[in-house]
């Protein structure tokens, strides 16, 4: 390298050099932390924190859909949270879960909502809230649900106290309080409430134990990790201290249309996909021409020769074909070799075989009577015409 090569390199190394000395004093490297909101699996889950809470806890959690009289229940070891608006529970269905609960299960509810929309809209609820009459489940256990309007925005930020048997203190929950509960009986132990109502009751049934929570709102991903709201859980579900697997149903709204379709009769659907598809198959080949070939008015004289033509092949009418054939051979004799045609067959085809190289007997045949009995024959006869008419 010559002396200027080398200047330049080191003053571009010193550039490179001092400009990441300056990078590095003048930036640094800090972590930042982002939001992106829910996830899209807690989009659809409301109890997807609670789950995974509970997990955490060494209990083993998992969601489920609501039951139906088909529906065949965990056993009687486990608890079901049953935290829905219960929309689509039918006495059927209530009368399956209520034994189920005898026979030893533990069946946490929740009061019926009377809020549109749960979960990530929680924050709107007041805003969306229409009137639901009557709670069958409830009311065929004797509870009845109190509504205490209210516009004091400190009473809606106050937490209550709930005292559970085995806990030495008071677990504080953010429970809605326009909605407070009522049992019909002494049976039913309340285990946070005031003289306006309840908020949670518990009572046995049978060889198990069912469970009532008046705002189930609490349980969401937006308000578990508020206030005691993971703990309160966490006891709720311990409440008898044999606690099993945990069985969450959040949502039992009625599926869309083609949804309940598939689960119930998918091979209906199957079935009818298939019939379309065949359908659509057997009208998708089009018929007639793709365009207008409307017949023209005045047709060429060739269009009516070379039908003609195909005419007599088809109908094997090979004589008439040769015919015009003959006629033209001795029409070229005529002008090109005047005299052989008026000799006859013989004499011409072995004046004609003296300057071709085609024999006697095959212009012969060409010449004279043809007694054509099949497409074989006629081909023959046709390559040996053109033969002899080159050679003319």
């Amino acid at each position: 390298m010559s002396r200027a090569s080398w200047i330049t390199l080191v003053i571009a190394l010193l550039l490179i050099g001092g400009s990441v000395v300056l990078f590095v004093t003048m930036f640094e490297k800090k972590t930042v932390t982002r939001t992106f909101g829910y996830s899209p699996e807690a989009r659809l889950n409301d109890l997807l924190a609670a789950r995974r809470f509970l997990k955490r806890m060494g209990i083993p959690a998992e969601n489920m859909q609501t039951p139906s009289p088909a529906s065949n229940l965990p056993p009687t070891t486990d608890t079901i949270v049953l935290a829905t608006k219960r929309l689509t529970v039918d006495e059927r269905t209530q009368e399956l879960l209520l034994s189920w609960v005898r026979q030893g299960g533990h069946l946490v509810l929740t009061a019926r909502s009377e809020t549109v929309t749960d979960g990530l809209f929680d924050l709107f609820e007041r805003l969306n809230e229409i009137e639901v009459e009557g709670d069958p489940l409830l009311e065929s256990l004797g509870i009845a649900t109190l509504r205490h309007k209210s516009d004091d925005n400190n009473q809606r930020n106050e937490t209550f106290g709930v005292a559970f048997p085995a806990s030495d203190d008071f677990i504080w929950v953010g429970f809605e309080p326009d909605l407070r509960l009522q049992g019909g009986s002494e049976q039913f132990q309340s285990l946070s409430g005031d003289d306006k109502g309840d908020f949670v009751i518990t009572t046995s049934m049978g060889a198990g134990r069912i469970s009532v929570i008046s705002d189930r709102r609490i349980l969401h991903n937006r308000r578990i990790g508020d206030h005691d709201h993971a703990r309160f859980l966490l006891e709720l579900v311990d409440l008898d201290g044999n606690t099993g697997k945990v069985w969450l149903i959040g949502e039992d709204d009625m599926p869309g249309l083609y949804a309940w379709l598939w689960q119930h009769a998918h091979e209906a659907v199957v079935t009818a996909a298939l019939l379309l598809l065949m359908m659509l198959l057997a009208v998708s080949p089009r018929f007639g021409p793709v365009i207008d070939i409307e017949p023209a008015r005045r047709r060429s004289l060739l269009e009516h020769i070379k039908a003609s033509g195909w005419f007599l092949w088809r109908h094997r009418h090979y004589d008439q074909l040769l015919a015009g054939m003959q006629n033209n051979l001795r029409h070229e004799l005529s002008i090109r070799h005047p005299g052989i045609n008026e000799l006859g067959t013989d004499a011409a085809a072995n004046s004609l075989a003296g300057f071709t190289d085609l024999s006697a007997s095959q212009i012969r045949q060409i010449l004279g009577s043809m007694n054509i009995e099949n497409r074989e024959q006629f081909t023959t006869t046709v390559r040996l015409y053109e033969r002899l008419r080159k050679q003319l």
